[in-house]
This record gives C-alpha cells, structure tokens and sequence, in this order.
C-alpha cells in the first residue's frame, strides 16, 4: 500500500514538472534582455490552435510602442508574427519547453535575425 502512495505522489510530481510542453500558452510572457531599457511584453489568447493577441516593445534609447500578435502553437512548435506599431514585422519561430519558458528565433522583414527566450509571468 505505501509503495502505491509513494508511486502515486511520484507520477503526479513527475507531471507537473515544468518540463512537459502545455497545452496552452495563453497569458503573458516576457523576454529577458541583457540591454538596459530594451523589453518585449506579450499577451497571448489561444483558442484551439491559433493565437492571437498584444504586447509592447521598448528598444534601448530607441523608440516603445504597441505591437500585434497573430500565430500558431502545435505543441511543442510555436510561431507568431509580430506587427508592430511603426510597421516592422518579425516572425517568431521556436519551441515551448515546458510551461513557463519558450525559446527560438525572431527574425523581422529587414533581415535582422537572433535568439530569443520568452518566460511566462
């Protein structure tokens, strides 16, 4: 009997480790930058899916506005196209690991490309 209770607690802990991919992505999420002043703040919906949804942008001594977000999450693979406010586009392509941190590659439609990991707030 204990070892079942003991197997039971194991098995839940070992779902809910984080690690998994989940099954939904819908909230906010942020970049962590290294540059002082430079931030990414998105808030995603999902329904099925497709995502859609805002953020906000600040680059360093630079310019900060609004952005849109339209995309699609087949879990573990996500990609989202930001529209921002000016009228650059970038296209984020990556994977969810787990259910607090995505991680991939935004490239923009002026060929600038680099890595990027967004964390779940």
């Amino acid at each position: 009997m204990r070892l079942a209770l003991l197997f039971g607690a194991l098995l839940s802990l070992g779902c809910n480790n984080g690690v998994i991919p989940t099954a939904n992505i819908g909230g906010t999420w942020a970049a962590d930058f290294a540059i002082p002043g430079a931030s990414l703040v998105l808030t995603i919906d999902q329904v099925d899916s497709s995502l859609t949804g805002s953020g906000t942008y600040a680059i360093e001594a630079g310019r900060a506005g609004t952005l849109q977000v339209v995309g699609t999450y087949a879990r573990p693979t996500v990609t989202m196209s930001l529209q921002y406010d000016y009228g650059l586009r970038a296209t984020f392509t990556g994977t969810v690991n787990g259910s607090r941190q995505m991680s991939g590659t935004l490239a923009d439609t002026l060929g600038h490309s680099s890595s990027l990991t967004l964390m779940r707030q």
